[in-house]
């Protein structure tokens, strides 16, 4: 299994965006605009062969737009949430926590 990146594969083919962010692509809009983000991003960042990949799901590689999908969907259950994937979920505007919230079937409310 190969890494996945945000940069371009060296087969310059780009891996495939998590379904979530395609059909739901004000996510990506949050994503440019999270103050809490670049907390996440910083935490899970791995450099390896001078690529930057992201440490989601708890044991895989993944590109920046994995690692929001993996700490929102963490972040919306309230119980078992790390505080700073939390933090980010609740900073969502509703109609986007609705819609993890239904991805994941976490945090009813």
């Amino acid at each position: 299994m190969r890494p996945r990146g945000h940069e371009m594969e060296p087969s310059g083919l780009e891996e495939p965006r998590p379904a979530l962010l395609a059909a739901h692509p004000d996510l990506l809009t949050f994503l440019e605009r999270s103050a809490i983000f670049p907390r996440v991003e910083e935490r899970y960042r791995v450099e390896l062969d001078g690529r930057t990949h992201y440490l989601v799901r708890g044991d895989t590689l993944g590109s920046r737009e994995d690692l929001l999908v993996d700490a929102l969907a963490r972040g919306a259950a309230p119980e078992g949430a790390d505080p700073l994937s939390r933090a980010l979920f609740l900073e969502l505007p509703r109609h986007l926590q609705e819609v993890i919230r239904g991805a994941t079937r976490s945090d009813p409310g």
